[in-house]
């Protein structure tokens, strides 16, 4: 079965980087995840959305941007509108969103 998340997460970890997978929904995965939340973001570089999962649609932004390293958003299933993002101090990109 093809799966989005395990073909980035094994293109992000050959890049050098430490993904962390997480899905509320999911219960059994053949690779790491969680379903805290709180341990992905936390010093995070980037948050990579690729499910548009209701629980990822209102997330407090502000909060999550204090938690993060560096506060960046990879959306890509248009869940955040991107002046949005800006406003709150996020560098964003959308999937399928110009520049």
């Amino acid at each position: 079965m093809f799966s989005l998340s395990k073909t980035l997460y094994e293109v992000l970890e050959k890049k050098g980087a430490k993904p962390i997978l997480h899905d509320p929904y999911v219960r059994d995965f053949e690779l790491p995840f969680t379903k805290d939340f709180n341990e992905v973001i936390k010093d995070a570089d980037a948050i990579v959305i690729v499910t548009k999962h209701k629980d990822y649609l209102n997330l407090n932004l502000n909060s999550i941007k204090n938690k993060m390293r560096t506060p960046v958003i990879i959306d890509g299933r248009n869940v955040y509108q991107k002046e949005e993002c800006k406003k709150l101090g996020f560098i964003y990109k959308g999937v399928g969103k110009p520049h």
